[in-house]
């Protein structure tokens, strides 16, 4: 029972990461996160590359399925478009396995100091949206930890 609840602990850490990664990029970006989308899949190359800075900029299929799904909803992104970014996060998340080989998850205390001075003690609201993306990461990377500690339980 303790397992499921660590892992379950650990989804919930990595989804919650993702809501906090979406607002933080809307107030980086503005207005201007689904007028890029639009942009970047007009040419199938682009779209692949979008995808693979998306999954390395939110280090997780749920949060790039979760844009994705949150793109095409809104209509600034057709479905097969959104595919082929979504080729790219494949390709993005492969390569994000391959960093957390490199363990880190153990860098999400000092992503977590560092994202909460930027979003709590800043008065620019950039600055805050890059706090905001640097603790979605530290969310992400002990998510990713709860899971990983879980797994090796079982």
């Amino acid at each position: 029972m303790q397992i499921a609840l660590v892992i379950l602990g650990g989804v919930a850490l990595i989804l919650y990461g993702v809501r906090i990664l979406r607002k933080g990029l809307d107030r980086v970006l503005g207005g201007r996160l689904w007028p890029f989308l639009t942009w970047a899949s007009k040419r199938p190359e682009r779209a692949i590359v979008t995808g693979v800075g998306m999954s390395l900029l939110a280090p997780s299929s749920t949060s790039v399925s979760v844009l994705a799904a949150q793109a095409v909803r809104g209509g600034h992104v057709t479905v097969a478009r959104m595919l082929l970014i979504m080729l790219g996060a494949d390709i993005g998340l492969t390569m994000m396995v391959q960093l957390l080989s490199f363990r880190v998850e153990d860098t999400a205390p000092a992503l977590a100091l560092l994202g909460v001075l930027l979003y709590q003690y800043s008065k620019n609201n950039r600055a805050q949206g890059i706090g905001q993306i640097l603790l979605s990461f530290a969310f992400v990377f002990m998510g990713i930890g709860l899971i990983q500690q879980g797994a090796s339980r079982i």
